[in-house]
């Protein structure tokens, strides 16, 4: 995985950063995010939560280019996000055809698509970034496994793998916590700090605002519009959480200053350390 690494760590981490100015989408109508400024410096490592209907994964879709602001510009590292290939794109497990007849492998390669070409077969050295990068997040043993009879944990390993083929430079993940077990979370957790570390920039979509404060060096507070964004005990301040969720949330003091912030539109309960 050494060969990987170091590709990132060759990267300017001090190119322009993502910028985001005056983003806005509406759908048959509706307003789905309204006007979000924001600039993510190269290299961040940047949570963003807000309740369902908020608008993460619609930022995340934007910023991968998958879909295209009603109004506003989306800038990364000097191109539009439809131009550059440096982003991976994640998306809920939900949203994916588990049938789809492929092996882990195969589905790592597909990360290397921009590169090889759709018309090319790959070479003996893509193989060996997929091989690497399989070998980083711990899945070699399941290279032959079809995709669709790992577990969720394993499965986001895959994806995670996907993306260290890709090289990519921004990777954006949405929920890729939900449904795993505390073993599994903290295997990816690692591997996002191993691509933190290396200057990629990272961004998750999460509804869990415990693992952002404790995980993430920045926190990005939607619901439609930018509440806050910066480090966690300023971005989940109690002013913040009332106005992003409303009624939607009860909060309790706890000990040692925590609260505890009830989503009544999500399972559960998040806790997080409020400074």
């Amino acid at each position: 995985m050494t060969n990987i690494i170091s590709h990132f760590q060759e990267h300017d981490t001090g190119a322009s950063p993502i910028h985001l100015h005056n983003v806005s989408l509406r759908y048959n109508g509706i307003s789905v995010l309204e006007e979000i400024n924001a600039d993510i410096p190269a290299g961040e490592h940047i949570a963003v939560v807000g309740p369902n209907g908020a608008g993460k994964t619609t930022l995340m879709k934007l910023i991968a280019g998958l879909i295209k602001p009603t109004q506003g510009e989306i800038n990364i590292f000097g191109h539009g996000p439809g131009s550059h290939i440096c982003i991976a794109y994640v998306p809920q497990r939900s949203q994916v055809d588990w049938d789809f007849p492929a092996n882990v492998a195969e589905v790592v390669m597909m990360g290397r698509i921009h590169q090889i070409g759709f018309f090319h077969w790959p070479t003996r050295a893509d193989w060996t970034i997929v091989r690497e990068a399989l070998e980083r997040v711990d899945m070699s043993a399941f290279s032959d496994h079809r995709i669709g009879e790992l577990s969720g944990g394993q499965q986001q390993r895959v994806f995670l793998a996907q993306a260290l083929s890709q090289e990519a430079e921004v990777v954006l993940l949405d929920e890729p916590f939900t449904g795993l077990d505390v073993l599994s979370q903290d295997a990816i957790l690692r591997i996002l700090e191993d691509l933190h570390q290396a200057g990629v920039t990272v961004l998750i979509a999460t509804h869990d605002l415990n693992l952002a404060a404790k995980h993430f060096d920045q926190v990005m507070l939607l619901n439609r519009r930018l509440i806050s964004y910066g480090p966690a005990a300023k971005a989940l301040s109690q002013e913040a959480l009332i106005q992003a969720y409303g009624k939607q949330v009860h909060m309790l003091p706890g000990a040692d200053g925590a609260l505890i912030l009830s989503d009544t539109c999500c399972e559960g309960e998040d806790e997080f350390l409020k400074s």
